[in-house]
């Protein structure tokens, strides 16, 4: 193995970051699968040059290139590895009964974050099991669940809970994604992950042990030249530690008034409260300034969505990869 690349990939609130992150997973895994190279490689089409925005303009070429690639050969050892850690996903396990986080979010914002019925369970629970003992309290029902919506209804209404909220979901989050990022790199002997930040300073430090020899075991004989990582977080920009592991950012952004169009569709809110949750997030701005602030020595991709519909936006990010795979990972195959 030559080297780890780790793509964060970000956007502003309803800037079509989640569907364009899962299109960059899909064409990566396509090219592990087949070992495709871009279409300019295969006298398919060129790629043009990234727009005054940094954003990508897609060759007409592009889809149907990749599309074609079903009947390229396979090897039983793929030249590239690709992973994908979603810092959402992640957010949803830290909020099961039972975790530090679950706990921590029941002490802070109360009962009344539970799904509907689990509150009035979760306290019939706590008081039989005053009456008759823990255990039986507690095998007496199941363990109540946190309703994300109630709880993102009572953060997005006030800016200081949504602060309080991300003071506690934050360190569990990162912890997360760290650790999942150390156990990929574990599987890897010999592959040293290309840092930037922080972490081009001091070694990445998984939260729960993964041994020399477990590693040892995990990595297959003869593995991948490369290994591609893809993170996925809305708030990456404000989460320095994992942006730290990253070696590029890619961000998808639309105008305020774009934003709340979408997210009053998506999830249907009032103007009102769509005009709410699209303050409390950064701009595109301010995302940009603060990794200037961080002093961000990775490479940067940004997306305008506002008046690109999805086909073409998924057609930029084919376009997109194309360049990065010719750029930044053929040159070690």
């Amino acid at each position: 193995m030559k080297a780890i690349r780790t793509i964060g990939f970000t956007g502003t609130i309803a800037s079509g970051k989640t569907s364009r992150c899962k299109h960059l997973v899909e064409v990566a895994e396509r090219r592990q699968r087949h070992r495709c190279p871009p279409p300019a490689e295969r006298g398919v089409g060129a790629v043009a040059p990234s727009t005054s925005e940094g954003k990508a303009v897609p060759s007409p070429t592009t889809s149907a290139a990749l599309s074609s690639s079903s009947s390229s050969s396979t090897t039983s050892s793929p030249a590239v590895a690709v992973h994908y850690i979603n810092a959402d996903l992640v957010g949803h396990h830290i909020y099961e009964p039972g975790k530090p986080c679950y706990h921590a979010l029941l002490q802070h914002f109360g009962t009344s974050i539970l799904s509907a019925g689990d509150a009035t369970a979760h306290t019939a629970t706590t008081t039989t099991a005053a009456a008759a003992g823990a255990a039986a309290g507690a095998a007496a029902a199941a363990p109540p669940l946190i309703d994300r919506r109630v709880l993102g209804e009572i953060v997005f209404a006030e800016e200081r809970k949504l602060q309080e909220l991300n003071a506690i979901c934050w360190p569990f989050i990162t912890a997360g994604i760290k650790e999942e990022y150390a156990r990929v790199c574990a599987r890897y002997r010999g592959t040293a992950p290309l840092l930037t930040g922080a972490s081009a300073r001091k070694p990445v430090v998984a939260t729960t042990a993964v041994t020399a020899a477990a590693a040892a075991a995990a990595a297959p004989p003869g593995g991948p030249a490369v290994v591609l990582i893809i993170v996925e977080a809305a708030l990456l920009c404000e989460m320095t530690e994992v942006l730290d592991l990253t070696t590029d950012l890619w961000m998808t952004h639309c105008t305020p008034a774009t934003a709340v169009d979408r997210v009053m569709v998506r999830n249907h809110l009032s103007r009102e409260a769509a005009q709410q949750r699209v303050a409390s997030q950064l701009d595109v701005e301010q995302k940009l300034r603060k990794l200037r602030h961080l002093a961000y020595k990775g490479g940067v991709e940004v997306f305008d969505t506002t008046q690109v519909k999805l086909a073409e936006g998924l057609r930029e990010t084919e376009a997109a990869f194309d360049r990065y795979w010719r750029e930044k990972i053929a040159v070690h195959l």
